[in-house]
């Protein structure tokens, strides 16, 4: 059970400094505004985690006293809690896009927050997939099931997020599109949404209820 949920995080951190490697290569401008968007962002991250703690918890709980059925509730209910939640913080985060990045950066910094605006505005779209991952994940570790949470990870960053963050901000000499910072994000989108439809086929088939502690 260890093996594969620690796989999973050394996964998640090696990509992700991967994807911070590129974003780099953008210039100093480009990594500002990553670096605020990112906080920005946490504050959803840090809410859907309650949710997830819960669904893993409750998970756990309820197929140790024999309910697969209230464990499969729990964590519905933590999934839609946690959409629902995600989803009112998007239309936030993109109403105020603006002003978040003007409040972080003082509005010392207008090539900063140019650049920031759309990015957060993007990720604004994929909270509820967030939510999906987090809290039905914790809901697959809750159960047992470590494996496919890692695959899915692996999937998303080395097919989807990695690639298409090279094409997409490689510049047009190069062969890529040249979208810059707003392609990464674009990157990070397509991530989110492709492992949240994965980690969804894979809780709403039901497997993770027979699996074996």
């Amino acid at each position: 059970i260890s093996a594969p949920a620690a796989g999973e995080s050394v996964t998640n951190i090696a990509c992700q400094l991967w994807f911070l490697a590129l974003i780099n290569q953008l210039g100093a401008t480009a990594t500002a505004a990553h670096g605020v968007a990112i906080r920005c962002e946490a504050i959803a991250f840090l809410t859907v985690t309650a949710f997830a703690v819960a669904a893993s918890t409750l998970t756990g709980q309820y197929l140790g006293a024999g309910r697969p059925d209230l464990a499969d509730k729990a964590a519905r209910t933590a999934w839609g809690l946690g959409v629902v939640v995600l989803g009112v913080l998007g239309v936030l985060i993109y109403a105020k896009a603006e002003l978040m990045f003007t409040i972080f950066t003082g509005g010392r910094r207008p090539g900063v927050v140019a650049e920031g605006i759309p990015v957060l505005r993007v990720v604004a779209f994929a909270l509820p997939a967030l939510a999906t991952i987090n809290v039905l994940t914790g809901a697959l570790r809750g159960a047992g099931d470590t494996r496919w949470p890692w695959v899915i990870v692996l999937f998303g960053y080395l097919v989807v997020r990695i690639p298409m963050t090279y094409g997409l901000t490689t510049s047009i000499d190069r062969g890529g599109l040249g979208w810059g910072l707003y392609g990464a994000w674009v990157a990070m989108f397509a991530d989110l949404s492709t492992r949240a439809v994965l980690v969804a086929a894979r809780f709403l088939r039901g497997g993770w209820k027979r699996a074996r502690v």
